[in-house]
C-alpha cells in the first residue's frame, strides 16, 4: 500500500507564525543537532531564559523569512539576506528530518529564485513522504 502524497509548501513569513518556527529553532539547537554544540554554545543560541515570540517575529519579520510545511506543518524556515546570502534551519523539528531531501530540495529551488529576485510567495509540490 503505498501512501498519499504528502504537501510541501514554501510561503512567506506571517506573524502567527511566530511560535512554531522559534519552537523549531529551540528544537534544532537543542535536540536535533545537540551533538553539534556544547552547552555553552546551545546557551548562546537559545538563551538561559525562554525567548519571546513577540521579539522572534520582529527578527523574522525584518529578514523577509519563509517557512517550510509539510501538510501544514511548520518544519523549517529561512530568509535570503540583502547580497543573495541565505541561512536555512531546514529540517528544524525531528520530524522533519523524516522528510530529508523531499524537503530539502523544493526549498533549495526557492531560496535560489529568491537570491535571483522571483517575487515572494507560496511554491508548493507534493512530497513523496
Amino acid at each position: 500500500m503505498h501512501d498519499a502524497p504528502r504537501r510541501l509548501r514554501i510561503r512567506p513569513y506571517a506573524q502567527p507564525d511566530a511560535a512554531p518556527t522559534l519552537a523549531v529553532f529551540i528544537a534544532a539547537v537543542t535536540r536535533t543537532a545537540a551533538a553539534d554544540y556544547d552547552p555553552a554554545q546551545i546557551r548562546a543560541w537559545v538563551g538561559p531564559a525562554p525567548r519571546d515570540p513577540a521579539g522572534w517575529h520582529l527578527g523574522m519579520s525584518s529578514r523577509g523569512s519563509f517557512v517550510a510545511t509539510v501538510d501544514d506543518e511548520i518544519v523549517g524556515f529561512s530568509d535570503v539576506a540583502a547580497g543573495g546570502t541565505f541561512v536555512m534551519t531546514l529540517p528544524g523539528s525531528p520530524g522533519g528530518v523524516n522528510d530529508g531531501l523531499a524537503i530539502l530540495d523544493p526549498l533549495l529551488e526557492h531560496l535560489l529564485g529568491q537570491r535571483e529576485g522571483a517575487p515572494r510567495g507560496e511554491h508548493g509540490a507534493p512530497s513523496d513522504g
